[in-house]
């Protein structure tokens, strides 16, 4: 990756961050233009010139098309302000696809780095204190620890000093090692695992539910688009946590992964006595609905806004009460409806559906639960009588 970091304040001179081309298969220049910059070709561009002659492939995220964009594989020219949906999609694509490297991510310092026999490591696992709104790193006071600073060691052996004649202390950056906080350079690893993300969304609903007497509950989703081995190892990778979940779903990619290459799965979690929820009927054919239904054993349908076209199937979901939880922002952005005002909700309530109103990856699709009410609101003749259809179908849905 090759890109301007233009985020930061005060008097600081502007960072950027260079790959290393020349051991690089494939390179991503995102927002810049090292071939020329501003002052014509830079030191960069022979270094890339000869690597693209070596067989490197290169995109550019640009809306420019700059003299780096001429040479690319992929030029992406996106419009100004949509590179964050962009850097989400991405990063969702490589988790969703374990496209990373999960032993490399786990160093989170010198001394892991070390022992991996890598040059140099990565802040993946440092702890972040999400309750202040700058959310800087975690430091040993945040977890009730008190340690003594390092001095910084310069080449020379000596502790450096600030120009003041003050020393230069270490941060103390901290992670979790095997469940256990300690200084990031201490660890000879962080815990990049599962009970990382449950047990910090499960004490995140607790802290809401004693602050504002909100009540919640956790359904894990299996990943369509992996396999069925895939999502029995998620499985067992979660029954440490089963207190702190109630059912499973199932979402990710619904083209050409119908419910039924899952059908053993949810067969054990049935057994366990897990919910049962699955995505079905957005992108997916209407048969994703009643296959969810008769294999899977689902107890509500999320989405499932094509089951219009098929008029049996609508009357089964009207007759036996099935849920609808339907996310209008992700629709339009997948383009199952071009825009707002084409969106089918009316003629959902019109034949009788329990469906509701909710949102899906809010910071990908551009909305919370409120942006999906006022976007449907505005678009579509809605009035008051289907705002309380729609809140009361939510209540009894859940």
């Amino acid at each position: 990756m090759v890109g301007n970091q233009r985020s930061y304040t005060g008097e600081k001179q502007k960072q950027r961050m260079y790959a290393d081309v020349e051991q690089t298969d494939f390179l991503i220049v995102w927002g810049t233009d090292p071939l020329v910059s501003n002052r014509g070709p830079t030191w960069l561009a022979p270094v890339m010139t000869n690597a693209l002659a070596r067989g490197m492939k290169m995109a550019v995220v640009d809306p420019r098309l700059s003299k780096s964009a001429e040479k690319a594989h992929i030029w992406a020219p996106i419009q100004p302000g949509a590179d964050g949906a962009l850097a989400l999609g991405m990063a969702r694509w490589i988790i969703e696809n374990t496209r990373y490297d999960e032993r490399y991510l786990k160093n989170p310092g010198q001394k892991a780095a070390d022992l991996d026999g890598e040059p140099t490591w990565t802040d993946a696992t440092h702890l972040v204190n999400v309750t202040d709104p700058k959310k800087p790193k975690v430091k040993p006071a945040n977890v009730g620890l008190k340690i003594d600073p390092k001095p910084v060691i310069g080449p020379d052996g000596q502790p450096k000093l600030t120009p003041e004649g003050q020393p230069v202390f270490a941060d103390q950056f901290m992670v979790l090692s095997g469940g256990v906080p300690m200084l990031y350079d201490e660890a000879e690893d962080g815990d990049l695992e599962v009970d990382t993300v449950i047990n910090g969304i499960h004490r995140a609903l607790k802290d809401a539910e004693a602050e504002w007497g909100m009540s919640s509950a956790l359904i894990m989703c299996f990943l369509r688009h992996l396999s069925e081995e895939a999502a029995f190892e998620t499985l067992e990778q979660s029954m440490p946590y089963r207190d702190k979940f109630i059912g499973v779903g199932l979402d990710s990619s619904e083209r050409g992964h119908p419910p039924e290459k899952f059908a053993r799965v949810f067969a054990r979690c049935k057994e366990l006595g897990l919910r049962l929820v699955a995505h079905a009927g957005e992108e997916g054919p209407p048969e994703y609905i009643r296959t969810a239904l008769d294999l899977l054993k689902v107890e509500r349908i999320d989405h499932g806004v094509r089951c219009l076209e098929d008029a049996a199937l609508t009357q089964r979901l009207a007759r036996d009460k099935v849920p609808l939880t339907v996310c209008p922002l992700s629709n339009i952005k997948l383009r199952v409806f071009d825009k707002a005002a084409d969106h089918n909700m009316v003629r959902l309530l019109d034949a009788d559906l329990v469906v509701t109103v909710n949102s899906d990856d809010p910071a990908y699709f551009g909305g919370y639960v409120n942006d999906n009410f006022l976007q449907m609101f505005e678009a579509l003749p809605l009035e008051k009588h289907h705002a309380y259809r729609l809140a009361r179908n939510s209540f009894s849905a859940s």
